[in-house]
């Protein structure tokens, strides 16, 4: 069975790779936004995918991503949940589920909530990082940054 970070990172590494092509300007800015677009989507899909969350994703022109559990599910069943480990996972960057975005618990049993572009980008990171701080760990358990 494949690791979500194991997912996570080659994603990671073409957002990277996408980046550096734009810095470097080897693209222009309409073509670098639309790779990282899709490649956010494809992120947030195998986090849900991982979890067996039928996400709805949709990027809004107010720069957050709609993520809800509307996937395949019709108006009248609603959103089906996060489930307690995506709702941890949700729980580590700002999320939006009203006016204000804040930082806190996302409950397993809600279904939806709105996140920035910027953290999904940095979830989709820390996920990749995690892999690598355990692949770099030493015999005591403690972590050796590369």
């Amino acid at each position: 069975m494949t690791s979500l970070a194991q997912r996570i990172t080659p994603i990671t590494k073409k957002l990277s790779d996408n980046k550096e092509q734009f810095t470097q300007g080897k693209i222009k800015s309409v073509p670098y936004s639309d790779k990282r677009c899709a490649l956010l989507i494809e992120g947030l899909t195998e986090l849900a995918t991982h979890f067996n969350f039928p996400a709805a994703i949709r990027y809004e022109s107010t720069g957050e991503y709609t993520f809800n559990g509307n996937a395949d599910r019709n108006k009248e069943e609603g959103c089906a949940p996060f489930g307690e480990g995506l709702a941890k996972i949700l729980s580590s960057i700002y999320t939006r589920t009203g006016v204000n975005p804040s930082i806190g618990h996302v409950m397993a049993e809600n279904g939806w909530t709105r996140i920035n572009h910027f953290e999904v980008e940095k979830l989709l990171y820390n996920l990749a990082e995690e892999r690598h701080e355990r692949e770099t760990s030493t015999k005591k358990g403690r972590v050796v940054k590369c």
